[in-house]
């Protein structure tokens, strides 16, 4: 009786060590794990410490102080409700950019937008011109004038004896020159310079001319 209570007293040992070694060990691993993330964190917190420090070396290092430097710590501390609390430095680079600005674009020496404005006056007189142009020459006569056309039809050496002789022949498509109008008498009569076919084809010359011979016969 008294060997089986010893042996269950052992094995229960037996067990209760057991435990307490996986326990110990899980404990192990957790405080390993702990001290890993803890070390990494610690790492990682000292690097970006670092790397603040460089960027905020930087501009000292150049000589510039502006805000596009500042840390996130200094611009949440920035009580004066002013986010970037700008510089009297700052305020001479931005001037200094909108004058570069402007000597690029007025490259002539003029004031600002006469570029465009000067552009689009050239175009508006462009068109006013051609307006004027296309006007001129709607107002214009665009035939010649009685005597010239006449002069121009004699100068056939009596090509046409009548009326229906030059009708026959504008119909015909012979008629090549644009200054001389196909319907003289509707033309001029509208002119008020039409006096008769006989005068513009030159044949009332030709009979006066048959009829003096007569004459002095």
């Amino acid at each position: 009786m008294a060997k089986t209570k010893l042996w269950t007293a052992l094995s229960l040992l037996a067990v209760l060590l057991c435990n307490a070694d996986g326990f110990l060990q899980q404990s192990a691993s957790v405080f390993r794990t702990n001290s890993l993330e803890r070390t990494i964190s610690r790492t990682i917190e000292t690097s970006s410490a670092s790397a603040i420090t460089v960027i905020q070396s930087i501009p000292t290092t150049l000589g510039i102080q502006s805000h596009r430097f500042r840390s996130p710590t200094a611009l949440s501390d920035n009580k004066s409700g002013d986010e970037y609390n700008i510089t009297e430095d700052d305020r001479d680079d931005d001037v200094c950019k909108e004058q570069d600005l402007e000597l690029v674009a007025d490259f002539r020496g003029r004031p600002a937008g006469v570029v465009m404005e000067d552009l689009n006056w050239r175009v508006h007189k462009l068109r006013l011109e051609e307006a004027n142009t296309r006007r001129f020459l709607k107002a214009g006569p665009r035939f010649l004038p009685y005597e010239e056309c006449r002069k121009w039809v004699q100068a056939w050496g009596n090509r046409w004896q009548s009326a229906s002789e030059w009708e026959n022949w504008i119909a015909a498509g012979e008629k090549r020159n644009s200054y001389i109008p196909s319907r003289p008498e509707e033309y001029f009569t509208r002119r008020g310079e039409w006096i008769s076919w006989d005068h513009f084809l030159g044949v009332e010359s030709s009979v006066e001319d048959v009829t003096d011979s007569d004459d002095q016969r």
